[in-house]
């Protein structure tokens, strides 16, 4: 019989067993993967490792064993789970990974049996209900994993050693990087007979504890390259393992849920059944959704309309619909549930986001809804109109399906998918037309070469101290080339890469020219983009472009000032959420709730320039890892070397491997240009320094220059100035409009309206004047006076930028359009009101 154990105890045992076994623990990293922009989330306990399976120096490349108990999510990408999540009793879209690495240590053989031995000795799990996979698939370009199975014969019958598929058994984390063959551990719950047959079938009941993978390739577009170190990369689902070890039926009755299920509970006043009814299944939602929501929020995940933050809506409005639409929980109540959730996890989190987003939400349902009613108002719903809910109104398509039910109604999921499809295709092509992505696919190809070629990272200290140096060449292309050293900076934490020129010499003559256009550090490897010209020679002299530099400088000192007084003036826990450091701006994004006040921008610019008349010396101390402490700014999720630069700015500390300025002065003026949201709670600050800034301040006066260039503070000013000419001009507008209206009134008191057509007509002229809701107001009463007057109702003529009023009993005038007031107001923009001479040859024209 197992042990019975709970989940702090199961945890607390596996990391213990593989310490035992030299393994050292790694703390979990955060949810948001570090520099790697080909996850949504972190969805496995590999991917703060994969820099080691590639042979990349990092934080971990002195560790040979490793063992942790990482957070993961997967509810994007391509390890999707969201929409099988609450359906059934296994799947979650938040989920610890329990873990074992080997970095060029121990292989198959070992990473065999300590899975065999964990399992069967430690918990004492039925061996008679364990089965396991290896690869074997005839369809592959791969060979059999014969090693695996005779390993396993050790252990196990072999009508127990199942051969799996390439779909199966082999693991590969994304389109491209570490991947290998993999053997996986399955167990059947219920036990006393063969269910070999029931394995990689969704069986609730024979499902995949353990997932031991032989890291011996690293997949490029095209091909397998095998890895210089042979490398074990292991994954047990631990709410999974601790539902077996306890003889649970499902995941979702162990300790990790049930405090949960008593908090819905407590409101539902029905006990959660792991059913698979549509009761139980909002029960899942929940608890699960809870749990993902307090680790996004835990990691600083934002809410979005795209990527990361896009899922992470998803998850939430998923989870917010189940508990108002089927469980009819109150307001606010996944607020409550998300801080048991976060309690539960040991971790501790601020709902403000959650509440913000499930405000927004209430109003998209409440729209939706209200859209969804119009659509169906003869009695039926087409899959376009259901994408058109889902993608321009935010509104999920599960619940259009409900409403549909409710209506006794059936949507087309086919149409519905074809126009995903097609959005989805728009979107790729607009997306492979931009320079960007060409950009990343060279820097794809470079990497490859990197990895076939074992380029090892090169010298790039120079860019600290020198310019014009003298490098010896490694490879060269036309559009790349790699030196055993380097002057350029690449770039890194938000400061762009340099731009230059590289001169090939050759007996002291220069024989080719390469012009960088970019300088990126790939595989730690600083590689110079551009364009050659000429022919390469085995030495080059490199010049970076020193007057971009010194910009790029200046704005760099410039953001480590600004990040410093946001927290010391504005608030002490900002967060850098990114940045762009430039030559021509600087860019800072950061966490906070609100907008800044002009006043708030005003101190910052002031203080920021105080500094800079101060012509205080930057200074760069080299400091240890561990003498890091609260003084110092550090990047939230970084990952810092042993030894790190500490750039003493004033006083601010930060940790920070960019270029800067030697002396505050150097920097000459700062002035903010923006101050806006980019997405819920994080705000951004573009501002210029030097040259920029002071060329902007002298524009300040020009009413011709565009407001954009002029500083945010004075833009404001002009802005203020602006709405105050055009109250002015609205105001006379409104005195005319009056008149215009008194006029036509006495006009229509005293004249035959059979005549009016012929002796003055109303038209309806197009201008630029921004007075659109001040001219409908007035539009209602001109309506209401030719409404009043004439029985036979208003005409209206649409001709280009005109709209001619008239009215008239001639029985012979035809397509003439006759519309509602909604349809006119919706065929016009902004428009002027005046008299014009008579229409009635344009009339006549149409008879």
């Amino acid at each position: 019989m197992s042990l019975k154990l709970n989940s702090k105890e199961l945890k607390e045992k596996f990391l213990l067993y593989f310490e035992g076994h030299n393994h050292k623990i790694i703390e979990s990293s955060s949810v948001v993967p570090y520099k790697d922009n080909s996850l949504l989330f972190v969805n496995s306990g590999m991917v703060q490792f994969k820099n080691n399976l590639l042979g990349i120096p990092n934080a971990f490349s002195g560790i040979k064993r490793a063992t942790s108990s990482q957070r993961c999510i997967r509810a994007g990408g391509k390890h999707n789970d969201l929409d099988d999540v609450g359906k059934d009793t296994y799947h979650h879209t938040f989920f610890e990974m329990l873990g074992n690495w080997s970095f060029g240590d121990y292989f198959k053989e070992e990473a065999i049996f300590y899975a065999f031995d964990f399992l069967i000795n430690e918990l004492k799990l039925n061996i008679n209900q364990m089965y396991v996979t290896y690869f074997s698939d005839p369809n592959a370009s791969l060979e059999e994993d014969l090693e695996t199975f005779n390993i396993w014969k050790k252990y196990l019958p072999e009508n127990k050693i199942i051969k799996g598929s390439f779909k199966d058994n082999f693991w590969e984390m994304a389109e491209t990087g570490p991947c290998g063959p993999c053997t996986e551990i399955h167990y059947d719950r219920v036990g006393g007979r063969d269910a070999a047959h029931l394995v990689n079938t969704d069986d609730p009941e024979v499902i995949e504890v353990w997932n031991v993978v032989f890291m011996e390739y690293n997949r490029t577009s095209d091909s397998f390259i095998k890895l210089e170190k042979k490398c074990v990369d292991t994954g047990i689902g631990f709410e999974r393992l601790l539902s077996i070890v306890n003889d649970l039926p499902s995941n979702y009755k162990t300790d990790l849920f049930t405090p949960l299920f008593l908090k819905i509970e407590e409101h539902t006043k029905e006990k959660y059944n792991d059913s698979l009814d549509k009761r139980d299944t909002a029960y899942r939602i929940l608890a699960d959704h809870s749990r993902t929501i307090a680790v996004c929020l835990y990691d600083k995940v934002n809410y979005s309309n795209e990527g990361r933050g896009y899922v992470f809506r998803r998850i939430t409005r998923r989870a917010l619909r189940y508990a108002y639409e089927v469980l009819n929980l109150p307001q606010y109540f996944m607020c409550n549930l998300v801080k048991l959730a976060s309690e539960l996890l040991n971790i501790k989190v601020e709902i403000d986001k959650l509440k913000e987003e499930e405000d927004l939400f209430s109003k998209t349902l409440k729209r939706g809804t209200a859209l969804f009613y119009k659509m169906i108002a003869d009695n039926k719903i087409s899959g376009k109109d259901a994408f058109i809910l889902y993608d321009t109104y935010g509104f999920p398509f599960d619940l259009t399906k409900i409403l549909a039910e409710e209506n006794n109604l059936t949507i087309n999921e086919d149409e519905f998918n074809k126009e995903k499809e097609i959005a989805k295709l728009k979107s790729k092509e607009k997306k492979a037309t931009n320079e960007n992505n060409l950009q990343e696919e060279i820097i794809k190809n470079i990497h490859e070469i990197i990895l076939l070629k074992n380029i090892q990272p090169i010298n790039d200290s120079f860019k600290y101290v020198s310019n014009e140096i003298i490098a010896n060449l490694i490879h060269c292309e036309n559009t790349f080339c790699i030196f055993d050293k380097t002057c350029f900076y690449a770039e890194l934490g938000g400061q762009v890469g340099d731009t230059g020129v590289i001169e090939f010499i050759n007996d002291n003559e220069i024989v080719g020219t390469f012009e960088v256009d970019d300088t990126q550090l790939i595989n730690n490897v600083v590689v110079h983009i551009g364009k050659l010209s000429g022919k390469p020679s085995s030495q080059g002299k490199l010049i970076y472009n020193e007057e971009r530099r010194n910009k790029i400088r200046k704005n760099h000192s410039a953001t480590h000032l600004l990040n410093h007084f946001l927290r010391k003036y504005i608030c002490k826990n900002i967060t850098q959420k990114g940045s762009l450091v430039s030559d021509d701006k600087l860019r800072f994004d950061f966490d906070l709730n609100r907008s800044l006040t002009l006043e708030e921008v005003k101190l910052l610019e002031d203080k920021i320039n105080e500094v800079i008349e101060l012509k205080v010396l930057t200074q760069t101390k080299v400091i240890k890892k561990e003498e890091i402490n609260d003084q110092i700014i550090t990047l939230e999720g970084e990952e810092y070397s042993d030894e790190v630069n500490n750039v003493i700015i004033y006083d601010s500390q930060e940790l920070c491997g960019g270029t800067h300025v030697k002396n505050t002065y150097e920097i000459g003026k700062f002035r903010i240009f923006h101050e806006g949201s980019v997405s819920s709670n994080t705000r951004r600050i573009v501002a210029k320094t030097g040259k920029d800034a002071l060329m902007a301040e002298s524009l300040i006066n020009d009413i011709n220059v565009p407001l954009e260039n002029i500083p945010l503070l004075e833009r404001k000013k002009r802005e203020e100035l602006n709405k105050l000419a055009l109250k002015e001009e609205l105001n006379a507008f409104k005195k005319e409009i009056n008149n215009e209206v008194k006029e036509l009134e006495i006009f229509l008191l005293n004249k035959k309206t059979e005549s009016l057509n012929k002796e003055k007509s109303f038209v309806i002229f197009k201008s630029n004047l921004k007075l659109k809701k001040e001219i409908q107001k007035h539009l209602l009463k001109l309506i209401g006076l030719f409404k009043k007057y004439n029985t036979e109702g208003m005409v209206y003529y649409f001709d280009n930028d005109k709209v001619y009023f008239n009215i008239t009993n001639d029985k012979y005038i035809t397509n003439v359009m006759n519309v509602t007031d909604n349809l006119f107001y919706k065929n016009i923009n902004d428009i002027v009101i005046g008299y014009g001479n008579s229409t009635e040859d344009k009339f006549n024209t149409l008879k």
